[in-house]
């Protein structure tokens, strides 16, 4: 009977209410990183495929079915292997294979997703407009997860890149890496900020949760890459920056105020 009156108490129904919602947002972390990781993914496959250096584009390395391979996609992967193509010759096939990921993939889902969030932002649809928010930030994160992050390791796609076009990687830093921070800083200065008063504009628990969900998500789960990788020691070094010290201040910089909230 206790447990009856808890679930009519009127004064439960908000905390019920935001909890869902949360769980919600959560689920839409997951899905939208899926997305944006499976693009990207496929764009390497297809694009060895298209050159002839692999038979099924659809077949990646797909791991187990663990919880943390479900959830993470840490064991997957393209399944491209690049030996026999710098073994042609062919270090050309073999940079664009390794930059389609973020060229093809993550760019292209960047570009559509922030053309549809402002149409949903336009049409009065938020759950439209969150889902792509929500794949404009992993698209972000999945930039930043290299360039920088990972820029000057001896492994990952860019070393391929380097390696291919016989190349430093500054230059990747500069063309790459200046988009990205360009994107990012719209995203935290602009896109944020947007979002949160168009979807919640009386409400501050959700707008906080989905602050440091963000900054999580872009510095400290993409962010991490060069801390959980042999990246190599510049990698180490920027990852430990970026969840340390970068991580911490979007947060306390893109924190909502209570000037946000009405009668809250």
């Amino acid at each position: 009977m206790k447990t009856n009156r808890m679930n009519n108490n009127p004064a439960t129904a908000p905390l019920v209410g935001k909890a869902f919602q949360a769980l919600e947002i959560l689920f839409l972390i997951w899905l939208t990183h899926a997305i944006a990781f499976f693009l990207h993914e496929y764009a390497h496959s297809f694009s060895a495929w298209a050159l002839g250096y692999k038979k099924d584009p659809w077949a990646l390395n797909y791991g187990d079915w663990s919880v943390v391979n479900v959830l993470c996609m840490l064991k997957i992967d393209e399944n491209v292997n690049y030996a026999p193509i710098f073994a042609d010759g062919h270090g050309w096939y073999a940079a664009w294979i390794a930059v389609s990921g973020i060229l093809l993939g993550t760019g292209l889902l960047y570009t559509l997703s922030r053309l549809f969030y402002s149409i949903s932002r336009k049409n009065n649809q938020p759950t439209h407009a969150l889902f792509y928010f929500w794949l404009c930030v992993m698209s972000i994160g999945g930039f930043y997860s290299y360039v920088p992050i990972r820029t000057f390791s001896s492994s990952e796609d860019m070393s391929t890149v380097v390696a291919g076009l016989q190349i430093s990687p500054w230059l990747i830093l500069l063309f790459i890496g200046l988009p990205t921070s360009l994107a990012m800083w719209n995203l935290f200065t602009k896109l944020l900020p947007d979002m949160l008063s168009h979807l919640y504009p009386t409400d501050l628990f959700l707008p906080r949760l989905h602050v440091v969900l963000c900054s999580l998500v872009v510095f400290g789960y993409c962010g991490l890459a060069g801390l959980v990788r042999p990246a190599g020691v510049a990698a180490y070094w920027l990852s430990s920056m970026s969840v340390y010290l970068l991580l911490p201040l979007s947060v306390i910089l893109c924190w909502p105020s209570n000037r946000k909230s009405k009668g809250n």
